[in-house]
């Protein structure tokens, strides 16, 4: 597969000269702020689901020996356009002025050099975490002035959403509780950061024990779980500095739900998807 952008007399550029057969996928593209560089993964997706023969593994349709691989690859849109491998990554989120990606590896949040200008690539691939948060963190994205990152931080049956400073080196949380908190979404300004909210993992879940087949089931609320006023997902609106937030938006009680968990702030309002009519 190649790569192909459009320059700003719409005509397609061709940034990767990959012509083998090896059936290697070349997966989703970012694009920095001031379009001067290209960064996608070059890879296939990681085999996922109990279907699948070895969970994780990344095929090789060309039978590499040295197997499947995900890693990061980046490419100029003028001049020199040979593209070049940043990192080994299975996703990675590229930051406003091209400088750099964030990806997630072992629960924790790094970042690589678009452009290291180094050769020793195993020291890339090997450096530490940017930064260390108790939990399973992941989802980073970058604020829009590139010095801040929102994340999510998985703490087993809650979930915060942080967000790490890059100048300051402080993590702080917006309006940290009990309940699951993802897809972070920051506002145009940097000011403010949008976020989805569903209640904690039900007492049930801890709860619920083997039983003999035809055993009385738990009662309801054991199992599931919801606001006290009976709808199950909210979007919430964070003030970066302060932490403090509100609620902006929940479904309606025994409603529907969001159709997919993507939020995007466009201007003053918040966008997403959602079938109220099934």
């Amino acid at each position: 597969m190649a790569k192909t952008v459009y320059n700003s007399h719409f005509k397609p550029v061709r940034l990767t000269d990959t012509t083998e057969d090896d059936g290697v996928d070349l997966r989703p593209m970012q694009i920095s702020d001031d379009g001067s560089i290209v960064v996608f993964i070059r890879g296939h997706a990681p085999g996922v689901g109990r279907r699948t023969v070895m969970p994780g593994w990344i095929a090789s349709p060309a039978s590499d020996p040295e197997g499947g691989k995900n890693e990061v690859w980046a490419a100029r849109t003028s001049g020199d356009r040979r593209p070049w491998r940043v990192v080994a990554a299975r996703n990675f989120a590229l930051s406003p002025d091209g400088h750099w990606v964030l990806y997630t590896e072992d629960g924790q949040v790094h970042r690589a050099p678009v452009d290291p200008g180094v050769t020793d690539t195993a020291r890339i691939d090997g450096a530490p975490p940017l930064f260390r948060d108790f939990g399973v963190n992941s989802n980073p994205v970058w604020s829009p002035d590139g010095k801040k990152i929102a994340f999510v931080s998985v703490r087993i049956d809650h979930a915060f959403i942080g967000v790490y400073d890059t100048e300051s080196r402080r993590i702080s949380y917006m309006a940290p509780g009990v309940d699951n908190d993802s897809v972070p979404v920051w506002s145009p300004d940097g000011t403010e950061i949008a976020f989805l909210r569903r209640p904690g993992l039900p007492f049930g879940s801890w709860a619920e024990r083997p039983g003999p087949e035809g055993a009385e089931a738990l009662p309801a609320g054991f199992l599931d779980s919801k606001f006290s006023s009976g709808y199950t997902e909210a979007i919430w609106i964070a003030d970066v500095e302060s932490g403090k937030g509100r609620e902006l938006w929940h479904n309606p009680p025994d409603g529907y739900t969001l159709y997919r968990d993507t939020l995007h702030w466009a201007g003053d309002h918040v966008v997403f998807v959602a079938e109220p009519g099934g």
